[in-house]
């Protein structure tokens, strides 16, 4: 297995602190220098997707759209059919019209390294704070009545998978203001594949 690199690099300085006691302090500061997220190369995620899910069980998901002025990629109400899976079993008793109603809205990282594409192996979650950055008031009024969940997932060559969600980053979470569930694969046939 190849040597991973060190995450940082440190520097130690001595400073001496004198003061008007007969006191005099010596501290030992240790400054780190973060390697840029490019340094571990082909280990980041190269193709991920993050998803705003909002929930209720006795809300409608078109509230959700008027209230966000955002289109959802995917939609279904209380007591809309489900799909029958492939998987199901003949002779099964889950239910066949879902009993809660879910709004979402997904965006795909830029696999093709044309767009916003970053070197920190985030970024849909990064594009998807970008679509709800000025949501802060809907997003708590809707987080009243409804559960609202992000889900990230990541493609990677790596059973080691680093992946940076930066300061930047983390404001942006933490205006949409809900838990965060994430996975990061080993590399497979792409996203769709694990999905």
């Amino acid at each position: 297995m190849p040597e991973r690199p060190a995450t940082s690099t440190t520097e130690t300085t001595e400073t001496t602190i004198r003061s008007a006691s007969p006191m005099t302090t010596t501290m030992r500061m240790t400054t780190g220098v973060a390697r840029a997220a490019t340094d571990w190369g082909d280990d980041m995620p190269t193709d991920d997707i993050a998803t705003l899910a909002i929930y209720s069980d006795h809300l409608s998901a078109a509230a959700v759209t008027a209230a966000l002025g955002v289109e959802p990629t995917s939609i279904h109400e209380i007591g809309d059919a489900r799909r029958r899976s492939r998987s199901r079993r003949a002779g099964s008793h889950s239910p066949t019209q879902y009993t809660h109603s879910l709004w979402e809205h997904t965006v795909r990282g830029d696999t093709t390294g044309a767009g916003v594409a970053d070197a920190a192996g985030s970024t849909s979650i990064r594009l998807l704070v970008d679509v709800f950055r000025e949501k802060r008031e809907q997003l708590e009024t809707l987080r009243a009545d409804y559960e609202l969940r992000l889900w990230w997932s990541a493609i990677s060559s790596s059973t080691q998978a680093p992946f940076v969600f930066d300061a930047e980053l983390i404001r942006g979470l933490a205006i949409i203001g809900c838990d965060l569930y994430g996975t990061a694969y080993l590399e497979a046939d792409g996203i769709d594949a694990v999905l």
